[in-house]
């Protein structure tokens, strides 16, 4: 009876405790940044171990240059670093390269695990820009960190995507289409955009024509976005934006979390990839979050803990 009673207050005990010592692993500062060089001239001598490179010229266009940020790690022991790249959401119209604070505290473990992180802007819909702009400037950018992979210490044999919403969705598209598939700047066409993994949060992954006759005026006017006002019904296009038409046994390892009340992208999109994934025979994997909205803003701490154990989880499995 005594080791019954013994047995049962050790499994009460790793049952409070683990949780929150997951917490304390996975908390760090409100915000990432720390030691700021805003001066986009760097070279090899000037990239340190907890240093940041804000507003980073990687590409420049006619009417606008698109930037970067870069995190080096806080901690490591090699010469190279895996990096991660953040790709923001917004509908294809909004947002910046600014890191949303729900996000802080895994790139910030990630940093003290000897991860650099990323996070990129790119050009947003308007009258002047849309498909397949965005996903352009996203390979681009990886492009740009196989070319500048000596000054960033970039070990390129282990970079990963993680993006958020229409992020996700470009993020997908990058990870699954072929190297020559959306090059934007002639200059970085020479260059690699092959990734290790990728992470999807809430993406978009499927435009089917009659899905979108069928829209209601809200998704109507965020596919516009992406796609242009004239070309919503155009089938070709459709097709090409879709990252689930891109699977096949060697696409690139996937992490889906996505919320199964999300009402802006219905989890009929991941579950429809994953499952076309696992036929296929690739390596995915989704992770769905009961009551969870697109945003993931009103999930309960226990799916906070399961959804940071398993992206960390993911991303050390995949490195």
């Amino acid at each position: 009876m005594k080791n019954k009673k013994t047995t049962i207050f050790v499994l009460l005990l790793v049952l409070i405790l683990v949780p929150i010592i997951i917490l304390y692993l996975l908390r760090g500062p409100r915000h990432i940044i720390t030691n700021i060089n805003k001066n986009p001239k760097v070279s090899e001598s000037t990239v340190h171990l907890g240093e940041e490179y804000l507003d980073i010229s990687y590409k420049v266009l006619e009417k606008e240059e698109l930037t970067l940020d870069f995190y080096a790690p806080s901690k490591s022991n090699k010469t190279t670093w895996p990096l991660i790249i953040y790709i923001h959401g917004g509908s294809w119209a909004f947002g910046d390269k600014s890191i949303d604070d729900s996000f802080i505290p895994i790139l910030n473990k990630l940093k003290e695990k000897g991860y650099a992180i990323a996070s990129i802007n790119y050009r947003l819909s308007s009258s002047d820009s849309s498909f397949p702009s965005p996903v352009e400037d996203c390979k681009d950018a990886i492009r740009w960190f196989y070319k500048n992979k000596d000054i960033y210490n970039i070990d390129t044999d282990n970079i990963g995507l993680l993006g958020v919403s229409s992020g996700a969705h470009l993020a997908l598209l990058s990870s699954y289409s072929n190297e020559n598939d959306f090059i934007g700047d002639e200059s970085l066409s020479s260059y690699k955009s092959n990734i290790k993994y990728v992470i999807d949060y809430s993406g978009p992954t499927n435009f089917d024509i009659n899905d979108i006759r069928s829209s209601d005026e809200t998704s109507m006017s965020i596919i516009k976005n992406l796609l242009g006002e004239d070309n919503i019904y155009k089938e070709d296009l459709l097709n090409l934006a879709s990252p689930i038409n891109y699977i096949d046994s060697n696409s690139t390892p996937t992490l889906i979390i996505h919320g199964e009340k999300d009402s802006t992208v219905p989890i009929d999109q991941s579950i429809k990839l994953y499952e076309k994934g696992i036929d296929a025979g690739m390596n995915i994997n989704l992770l769905k979050v009961a009551n969870g909205d697109h945003s993931l803003s009103n999930i309960d701490y226990i799916d906070m803990i399961k959804i940071a154990t398993e992206t960390l989880r993911f991303i050390e499995k995949n490195k």
